[in-house]
Parts: structure tokens; sequence; C-alpha cells
């Protein structure tokens, strides 16, 4: 069963949309629209994740029974899920633009971080050691999320850059 997303085809005369919507399929929440300064974005899902090969990870990683799998509306560049499960929830994603390397490189700089002390995502490791795994051709990586709220755009450019600084 594949992951259920939400399309819409992008603003623009009939055609214009139906051109477009061939070219890239975009997806967004309606959860967020209650959010004050609300703007839609919308975010192109490069790779779809089936529930098999989600169901797949969540054992791999350990991280109990999959309940819930469902496409983020953040970013431009990579896919990202949101896995929810009986121990928790989980981020995947799936880098659409680098390669393996440069995705190892990425997520030994944040178990770096991380080690020091720095609040940046922690990286998953698989019951064989591994951070990484192919999906695809392309590299997909499971972290755990961070804590806080998600801000709106408006919400975040209201934001002083001293009040930013101050949580590093």
């Amino acid at each position: 069963r594949a992951v259920r997303v939400y399309l819409r085809a992008p603003s623009g005369g009939r055609e214009g949309r139906r051109k477009s919507f061939l070219r890239t399929l975009s997806f967004s929440t309606t959860a967020s629209r209650c959010e004050p300064g609300y703007r839609e974005h919308t975010m192109a899902v490069y790779t779809i994740l089936d529930r098999r090969t989600a169901t797949s990870v969540a054992e791999s990683y350990g991280l109990g029974k999959l309940t819930k799998v469902t496409g983020v509306p953040a970013g431009s560049v990579n896919s990202l899920y949101l896995l929810e499960t009986t121990r928790g929830k989980f981020f995947l994603k799936i880098d659409e633009a680098k390669s393996m390397a440069a995705v190892q490189q990425e997520l030994g700089l944040l178990q770096f971080l991380r080690a020091r002390g720095l609040r940046c995502p922690h990286p998953l490791v698989d019951r064989h050691g591994q951070v990484l795994r192919l999906y695809h051709g392309k590299p997909l990586s499971l972290s755990l999320p961070l804590p806080g709220k998600a801000l709106s755009e408006t919400q975040l450019t209201q934001v002083k850059p001293a009040a930013i600084y101050s949580q590093l």
C-alpha cells in the first residue's frame, strides 16, 4: 500500500495547471492552514515511499510497529516523511541530490556536533550499525525529531535574530 499524498496542481490557467501537474507532483497539508500567518507552501514529492518499505525500515531500526506515514510539506530538495511507530515519531529523509558519500559525510558531521552538545538532528543507526541505506538508488536516513514547534514563514521573520542566536 502506497503512502497517501494529497495532490494539487499549481495555480494558473487550466491547461497550464495540467501541464505543470504532469511535470511535478506537489502536495500540501491543510493542518497548517489554522496557524497565524499561514501562507500556502508546496513541496515536490520526488520519491514516493511505499508502506512496505516504511515498515521494513522501522523494523530494521528497531522503532517498533509502524502506525502512520506522513509526507512532510517542507523543504524543496529532499523527500521527507514522518514515521509514527509504537516507540515514537521519527523523520525519514530521502536525499534527492547528494551522493552516498556526501550524505555519509553530512551524517558524520551531525553525529560529531551532537557529541559536542550542539542541538541538531540525531541520525539513527540500524541493527547492522548503518546510518544510511539506498532506496531507489537514493540515500535514505532516519533521525529523531528535534524538540520545539514549527514556525510559519511569517512567524519566523518576526523573530529577532538575537533571540535565535541566544538559543544556539
